[in-house]
């Protein structure tokens, strides 16, 4: 995400929370990811705070548990992308064997 879609949408997300919690104030919880730049914005329903350097994985370990689960599911198509390769692969040389008459 580039900082300025961040600086745009929270910019949007400041004026519909005002809109919907009648200008009360919020709490937003960053981690320190490059674009979360707040430049100079103005923000007048939203207070931005950022979590501590390192230590997103230990205050959010849901993070974790999803990323973990993906990287799962991820290597498990990823093998079995390569195994029908392979597949395919041995089943073409094989053809070109007999056609080529070994």
């Amino acid at each position: 995400m580039l900082a300025t879609f961040f600086q745009e949408w929270l910019q949007k997300f400041d004026q519909e929370v005002g809109m919907k919690h009648n200008k009360q104030r919020v709490l937003l919880l960053l981690d320190n990811c490059t674009s979360h730049k707040l430049g100079n914005l103005v923000l007048e329903n939203v207070e931005v705070h950022f979590l501590p350097p390192n230590t997103t994985s230990k205050l959010q370990p849901m993070d974790a548990g999803i990323i973990m689960s993906f990287k799962k599911h991820y290597r498990h198509y990823h093998i079995r992308y390569v195994k029908l390769f392979l597949f395919y692969f041995m089943n073409l040389i094989f053809c070109f064997f007999i056609l080529d008459g070994y």
